[in-house]
C-alpha cells in the first residue's frame, strides 16, 4: 500500500464553471485542456461537520450521542509566486490560475493582448473550480472552489509567497467517492509530465522588483523608487459565509452542504511595508496630510513580469520604533481604494518599447490590478475559461 508524501505530491486545477450547477460539480484535472499545475508549498484544506447535541435534562449527567450536522470545507493553500510556463492548449504550470480565481478575471477578450496577462477584479464571484491534490494513496477533490481572502508577501532575504485562503462545496477523498457521485479521473501526474523537466517556473525572487510610490501629481519614475525590506498585501474578496437551507432540487439539492458562496460584502485590500532605515518624513507627511498615492511593483526576470498595480491609496500609520542600538527601522500601513472622481492613476510604463501600455489612464476601475509576463502571454483567449 502506498505511503503519502509531500515530496511525491502534486496540485492541479482547473474552473468548473459558473453558476449553482457547476458549483457543486467538480471537473477532472488531467492533461488537457484548461488543466493547470499548481506548485504548492502546503495545504491545510479540511471538511468538518457541525455537531447537533441533546441538550435537554433528564436526570443524568452522562453524555449523549451527538447527530452529524451541515458540514464546511475551508483552508490555505500556500505557494511560491512564480512566473507561469504554459503547454498548448492552454495548460498551465504556475500561480496565475490562483489570481484568475481570487479576481474572477478571465483573460477573454476584454481583458486579453498577446502582450499581457491582467487580472482586475469584477464585482461578482461567479465561478468555482476543482482543485485536487494527488497524495499517491489517492486522490483528494475540492469542488466548488472560491478565493476568501489571500496575501502576498516578500522579504529582501527571500522570495515572494502568496497564501490563498479557501471555501468550497466538498471535499472528498478518492477512497471516499460513493456511487452516487459522479467520481473524477484526475490524472495530474499525467499534466505535470507533460511539462517536462525544463518547463519549470522559476521562483520570484525579491531581488528582481523594482518598487516605487509618489502622490498622483504626476507619472511614476526613478524618482519614486523607495528602499523596502519587506511587504505584506491582504485582501479580503468580501466572499459570503457558510450558509446552509433545505433543498429545492434545482440550485441545492443537498441541506448538508452550503449554499454556493458568493459575494457578500466589499473587498477590503490593505498594504504593509517595512522601510529598512529612517531617512526621511515623507511617510509622516502623507499620514498627517492624507496625501492620495499611487504605487507599483514590478518584479523582472528576463522576459517575464510579474506586477502589482495600486492606483489610489492612504497612509494609515507610520511607525519608527527605536528598539535598541540599532538601526531604526520602519512600518507603513496603507488602505487601498478604487479611483476616484478626483483622482488619476498617472502610470503609462510599457513592457518593452513598442508602445503597448500595461494600463491605460483611467481604465483602471477596482482598487488593485495584477499583471503578467510570461509564458501565457501566447495562449488562445479565456486560458481559465472565466469570462469578464
Amino acid at each position: 500500500m502506498a505511503t503519502g508524501l509531500g515530496t511525491s505530491s502534486y496540485c492541479g486545477a482547473k474552473v468548473q464553471g459558473s453558476g449553482s450547477t457547476s458549483y457543486r460539480t467538480p471537473v477532472a484535472v488531467t492533461n488537457a485542456t484548461d488543466c493547470n499545475i499548481i506548485p504548492f508549498l502546503s495545504e491545510n484544506i479540511t471538511q468538518s461537520f457541525a455537531r447537533i447535541t441533546p441538550e435537554y435534562l433528564d436526570g443524568s449527567a452522562a453524555p449523549k450521542a451527538e447527530r452529524k450536522g451541515p458540514k464546511a470545507v475551508s483552508g490555505t493553500l500556500d505557494v511560491q509566486m512564480v512566473y507561469d510556463q504554459a503547454e498548448s492548449t492552454n495548460k498551465g504550470f504556475g500561480v496565475d490560475f490562483l489570481l484568475a480565481l481570487a479576481t474572477q478575471c478571465g483573460l477573454d477578450s476584454s481583458t486579453y493582448d498577446s502582450l499581457y496577462n491582467r487580472y482586475t477584479f469584477r464585482n461578482d464571484q461567479a465561478y468555482s473550480a476543482t482543485i485536487a491534490f494527488d497524495k499517491q494513496v489517492g486522490h483528494w477533490e475540492l469542488a466548488g472552489a472560491k478565493v476568501a481572502s489571500f496575501r502576498i508577501s516578500g522579504n529582501a532575504a527571500a522570495d515572494v509567497r502568496g497564501s490563498f485562503d479557501l471555501r468550497g462545496y466538498d471535499l472528498r477523498s478518492e477512497n471516499t467517492w460513493g456511487s452516487g457521485d459522479a467520481a473524477q479521473s484526475h490524472d495530474l501526474d499525467a499534466l505535470r509530465t507533460a511539462f517536462g523537466a525544463n518547463d519549470e517556473p522559476k521562483v520570484i525572487a525579491w531581488h528582481d522588483l523594482d518598487f516605487r510610490i509618489g502622490d498622483q501629481s504626476n507619472v511614476l519614475d526613478a524618482d519614486d523608487k523607495t528602499n523596502l525590506s519587506a511587504f505584506d498585501l491582504s485582501i479580503d474578496c468580501g466572499l459570503s459565509d457558510d450558509q446552509y437551507a433545505t433543498i429545492d432540487n434545482t440550485t441545492h439539492t443537498d441541506d448538508e452542504k452550503p449554499l454556493e458562496h458568493e459575494r457578500g460584502g466589499r473587498r477590503s485590500t490593505a498594504l504593509t511595508l517595512t522601510v529598512p532605515r529612517y531617512v526621511t518624513d515623507n511617510w509622516d507627511d502623507w499620514h498627517e496630510d492624507g496625501t492620495k498615492l499611487q504605487a507599483y511593483f514590478t518584479f523582472t526576470d528576463g522576459t517575464s513580469k510579474f506586477l502589482i498595480r495600486i492606483p489610489n491609496m492612504v497612509v494609515t500609520s507610520v511607525g519608527f520604533p527605536t528598539s535598541g542600538p540599532g538601526l531604526i527601522e520602519g512600518s507603513i500601513g496603507l488602505a487601498c481604494y478604487a479611483l476616484d472622481s478626483s483622482t488619476v492613476y498617472q502610470y503609462t510604463g510599457k513592457f518593452n518599447d513598442n508602445s503597448q501600455e500595461l494600463v491605460d489612464e483611467n481604465s483602471m476601475n477596482t482598487e488593485i490590478a495584477f499583471e503578467t509576463l510570461n509564458e501565457r502571454q501566447n495562449e488562445t483567449n479565456d486560458p481559465f475559461s472565466i469570462t469578464a
